[in-house]
């Protein structure tokens, strides 16, 4: 589980673009690395995609009904699904709420760039144990993006140590991620009983819970005594608490689902970013001069005239996502019978 994408590679070379394969509990996956394939797939998904995923996650939700309505956005299928996803598609992806929360992005990664200063070996340049920096820039933006609320875990003033509550809950997304294909695959006895790496995600769950309703639930009470006449821009957690017409325990889903699914993978990201540019020092000079002419325009700061006119930066991004994908792959259990290459696959 530990190389995947080194055994996918091997599985691809040694029988080709499409492989099957039985594991273990009687579940048969199909491996697809063509793209056309993978288009093919997709055509046939229905209206909502069929996922086994995070299954254990969504154990763990509903066996605790007191604290969420269903397994979340990662886990759950079909309606229940869409009746969570919407809402949350139309705030997280429109214009606005990028730009609503460029100020305060614009300060985390001001003080980002500080720490690293702090940090920085003053004759060998070196900065120690650079992903652990890239988690707690993540759980920053993440938590100011979403929650309304900065954690400090990025303060130049105290470069080598976060504060408790940081400390806890990088590490109880890190540990939750991590059990996530252990527990998708193999004899899945969790199920029956409490085993060690289902308490590693039930602890990691726990902690991240209590950190979103407890921000969330202080926003509820600030908006009560906030009036309507207030100005500025309406917050991702007011869009959720005020307009979504999701419940709370809805709400409190979402939030967990996003701490879950927002540190670990932005900071592989930014990782693949840096060492491509790192490894390309032309473009990494392209990439330079473009920065470095939009900020001085903008006075240092990220605007919305800066993210359009950064064309090169886009390019960068979309070229490691292509080669560096965070994830190892997409699921799906497709609705309808279809054939590829030849092979009927059948439904579900």
């Amino acid at each position: 589980f530990k190389r995947l994408h080194h055994t996918g590679f091997k599985k691809l070379r040694e029988f080709g673009p499409i492989v099957r394969e039985r594991l273990v509990g009687n579940v048969t996956l199909l491996l697809l690395f063509d793209p056309q394939d993978i288009e093919t797939m997709y055509a046939v998904e229905g209206r909502y995609p069929l996922r086994r995923s995070h299954t254990a996650l969504q154990k763990y939700r509903l066996d605790r009904p007191h604290m969420y309505s269903s397994g979340g956005l990662l886990p759950t299928n079909g309606p229940e699904w869409w009746k969570l996803r919407s809402p949350a598609q139309k705030v997280l992806s429109r214009p606005q709420s990028v730009l609503s929360r460029l100020p305060i992005a614009n300060r985390v990664t001001q003080d980002f760039v500080k720490l690293i200063a702090a940090l920085r070996n003053a004759e060998t340049g070196h900065i120690p144990d650079f992903l652990s920096l890239e988690r707690r820039l993540f759980l920053e933006l993440t938590m100011a993006a979403t929650l309304d609320i900065r954690l400090g875990c990025i303060s130049p003033s105290n470069a080598k140590t976060v504060n408790k509550e940081a400390e806890e809950l990088i590490k109880a997304t890190h540990d939750s991620n991590s059990t996530i294909i252990g527990t998708d695959n193999g004899l899945q006895l969790w199920r029956k009983f409490n085993t060690p790496i289902y308490n590693k995600l039930t602890h990691g769950q726990d902690t991240i819970y209590r950190t979103a309703f407890k921000y969330i639930s202080a926003k509820e009470d600030e908006l009560k005594t906030k009036s309507q006449t207030d100005d500025g821009p309406e917050t991702v957690l007011e869009y959720f608490l005020l307009r979504s017409g999701l419940d709370k325990k809805d709400i409190v889903n979402v939030i967990c689902d996003i701490l879950l699914g927002g540190v670990d993978t932005g900071s592989f990201m930014l990782s693949y970013a840096l060492y491509n540019l790192a490894t390309n020092s032309e473009k990494q000079g392209i990439l330079a001069q473009e920065v470095k002419d939009l900020l001085e325009q903008s006075g240092g700061e990220v605007t919305q005239k800066v993210l359009i006119g950064a064309k090169y930066l886009k390019a960068v991004m979309k070229e490691t996502y292509r080669l560096r994908p965070v994830s190892i792959g997409v699921g799906r259990i497709i609705s309808e019978e279809t054939v590829i290459r030849g092979y009927r696959i059948p439904k579900d």
